[in-house]
């Protein structure tokens, strides 16, 4: 139906909007932590990595480069002048610890999580999701988060780059820290890491705990971060750390590469009366991961504003909360510990700075980008006291998107659930209303899991409810539309003649059509039949953003997994709403190209955009009013090809968005062919054009009265211009 497809067309050109093609950028260097064996499963650099220092604040990089020795510990370093003096500082020699796991991703494990961690640093090498999985026929668990790495650099998150004593700065990216403490079992709930800096006569001067801990049945990991003052002088530490890295991206996305970056943080120039800190506003959810990384190439050649956070439309008075890496299902968001139920702390509290690191070349093109980020964080300074300790304590949620599980605390305070949006960003965020969108994913759960149990099912059945329930304005647009080219096509024989009559005269040849209009009963406006098909555009687009972005809907497959049953799991047909239907495999892996705004994947023949394409077809059929001139029906025909573009543009889009486009599509035919006897039956009995009453003082009845006092205005100015035009003739003729 045209509603439809003026539905599809208006959100692939927002798509168009937001997912603009890539330029190219320069490389950008970054830490390399070091490189270390181990039986996780990434690969390993084996030729001698390099690593970039790094200073001050904001992640600034010096490109300066110098190799790392074979023998990395002690690492000495240079003596400043500070109030108190110690002397040179070098770190305790050891001997390193091995990789290890904490929690697990066993399908029968308490733990939702699976953190690997390296032994060097100690960083994150991968974190292991129990309850996803890669691929809907695969048993390795999802990857959310692993080791950025290069063909020159590894960077492992949550890593230690450097520390500062009384202004004395300490590498650490290549120190290695001693494993300490475990728990008891087989599955380890956290892990102790230590590492002791000594003075010039191997006396300790502070000792620091990295603790990683994870709890059973909880998506966040724990880092706690103690430093304990072993010297007899007052220390003034600054510490800098990375942070999280990217979110995985797709092998292949219909949408290209959407992953986003968002913050939440505390806005005091807002909130004025907001004392107990529980209001956390959040910059734009749909911050484009790809736009920050080219953002961030220009602020480090001193060509623009700094990236991301904080950003140069934000005013000075805000605190950062949180900050999150986002891909179209899973979130990775550090934030704040101890958060209780008065008020919510601030990582500004501790931490002075958000920088990020990069490394890898953007390419030429958007879906082979290798650019690979990871956040810095640099601590506020702080001074430990002989005897006492100071705490850096850090929380990682790393897991689902949902709804539900953001309405539990902690992530309920931190208000979690706002980087759910289902946009796909740029001008369609402003038609796209979330609480339609949230509230029609809660009637599709409804449908699923309590009237037909299965999703795909649920699509249609909630796609005819819609329909249902949008019958009364669809079927009055249908209407007036096909009524006016009926009675249009009836009336042309007339309107010819009244153009041969008074031709040359526009004004004339309009006042006597809109007669004749008025006479035979035809309402102007009911040539505006597609505006209540427009009125109903924000269902269609909420529904279409919803089922995209869902992660209800991810490996989920339809209609109960018959195809999978009778061929034994061989059949991928609908294995995976979130993806293609792949009804005929030709390649395992996907084969994708640019195509304007969106990645075509021909690793599969889909079978169900070529079923809505003559769905389409027919339906633009139906709903064709009859053509009055021939250039109508030049137009009509041109629909008719256009139709058959859109399948061709959504054959690599996800099963779930093809399937609600060809079922909703489907029942507009039905619709149409209701319409269409309707208008048969009054054409035999004769009452097609009768002409119904205006209701006085309604809408259409005030537009009439508009229109005829606009048209007596303008029959008096001509009359005028006319007796204007007589008068200055006779006064010529009486002066000759």
């Amino acid at each position: 139906m045209v509603f439809t497809i003026l539905a599809i067309a208006i959100g692939l050109l927002f798509a168009m909007a937001v997912f603009q093609p890539a330029q190219k950028s320069a490389e950008v260097p970054a830490i390399a932590p070091g490189v270390e064996g181990g039986s996780s499963g990434f690969p390993q650099v084996e030729k001698p990595i390099e690593e970039p220092a790094v200073v001050g604040g904001q992640g600034s990089l010096v490109t300066e480069s110098t190799g790392l020795a074979q023998s990395r510990v002690p690492v000495q370093v240079e003596t400043d002048t500070a109030p108190h003096r110690l002397g040179r500082l070098i770190i305790e020699s050891n001997t390193g610890s091995k990789p290890i796991s904490i929690g697990s991703a066993d399908t029968d494990s308490n733990y939702l999580l699976r953190v690997d961690l390296s032994g060097y640093t100690p960083g994150i090498r991968g974190i292991f999701l129990r309850d996803y999985r890669t691929e809907p026929t695969s048993d390795t668990p999802y990857i959310i988060a692993k080791t950025a790495e290069t063909d020159e650099y590894v960077v492992h998150p949550f890593s230690a780059l450097s520390l500062k004593i009384n202004e004395q700065n300490i590498p650490l990216s290549a120190a290695k820290w001693q494993l300490v403490e475990t728990s008891d079992g087989d599955v380890q709930q956290y892990a102790i890491y230590q590492l002791n800096i000594l003075d010039e006569n191997n006396d300790p001067v502070l000792e620091i705990h990295r603790e990683f801990i994870l709890e059973p049945g909880s998506y966040d990991l724990h880092i706690k971060q103690r430093f304990f003052n072993h010297a007899n002088t007052p220390l003034t530490i600054t510490w800098h750390q990375l942070a999280q890295g990217d979110t995985p991206a797709a092998k292949s996305a219909y949408m290209g590469d959407i992953r986003t970056l968002v913050a939440g943080y505390f806005d005091h120039t807002r909130d004025t009366l907001d004392k107990t800190r529980q209001w956390v506003y959040i910059t734009n959810p749909k911050l484009r991961r790809d736009t920050v990384l080219d953002e961030f190439q220009e602020f480090k050649a001193g060509r623009g504003p700094r990236p991301f956070w904080p950003s140069p439309e934000l005013e000075s008075n805000v605190e950062l909360v949180w900050f999150a890496s986002l891909n179209r299902y899973f979130a990775s968001v550090v934030h704040p510990l101890s958060i209780g139920a008065e008020a919510i702390p601030a990582l500004d509290a501790s931490y002075d700075d958000l920088g990020m690191l990069v490394i890898g070349n953007k390419g030429q093109q958007r879906n082979i980008d290798q650019r690979k980020m990871v956040f810095t964080l640099t601590s506020k300074p702080f001074t430990v006291v002989p005897g006492q300790h100071h705490e850096l304590n850090l929380g990682l949620f790393t897991g689902p998107r949902d709804i539900s599980l953001f309405s539990q605390q902690p992530y309920k305070s931190l208000e979690l659930e706002k980087t759910i949006v289902y946009s796909f960003g740029g001008p369609c965020m402003a038609c796209t209303f979330q609480w339609l969108a949230h509230g029609l994913l809660t009637f599709l759960k409804f449908l699923r899991t309590w009237v037909v149990f299965d999703w795909g099912l649920a699509i249609i059945v909630m796609v005819c409810c819609v329909r249902l329930l949008l019958h009364p304005i669809t079927k009055k647009a249908q209407i007036n539309m096909m009524k006016v080219g009926k009675q249009m096509q009836a009336l042309q024989p007339e309107l010819e003649k009244i153009k041969k009559k008074y031709k040359g005269d526009k004004n004339k040849v309009g006042q006597e059509t809109m007669k004749l209009y008025k006479e035979r009963g035809v309402n102007m406006f009911n040539m505006l039949g597609c505006l209540p098909m427009l009125l109903q555009m924000p269902i269609w687009v909420a529904l279409y953003a919803m089922l995209y972005f869902a992660i209800d809907l991810r490996h989920e497959p339809a209609f109960w997994g018959v195809f999978q049953a009778i061929s034994g799991g061989a059949w991928p047909f609908l294995n995976d709403l979130s993806g293609p239907d792949r009804f005929i495999p030709i390649f395992d892996e996907p084969r994708a190209f640019n195509l304007l705004f969106i990645q075509f994947d021909y690793s599969a023949i889909n079978i169900i955009p070529i079923l809505m394409g003559v769905v389409f077809f027919i339906q633009q059929k139906f709903m064709a009013a009859p053509a009055a001139t021939e250039e109508q029906r030049r137009q009509q025909k041109m629909m008719g090809y256009i139709t058959l573009i859109f399948p061709f543009i959504m054959f690599s889009a996800p099963s779930g968005l093809t399937l609600y486009i060809m079922s909703s599509t489907a029942m507009g035919i039905y619709e149409s062919y209701r319409v269409r006897k309707h208008l048969k039956e009054q054409e035999e009995a004769g009452t097609l054009f009768d002409k119904k009453p205006v209701k006085p003082g309604g809408f259409v009845d005030r537009m009439q009265k508009v229109i005829e006092a606009k048209q007596q205005e303008l029959q008096q100015r001509q009359g005028g211009a006319d007796g204007g035009a007589a008068y200055k003739t006779r006064k010529s003729r009486k002066h000759r």
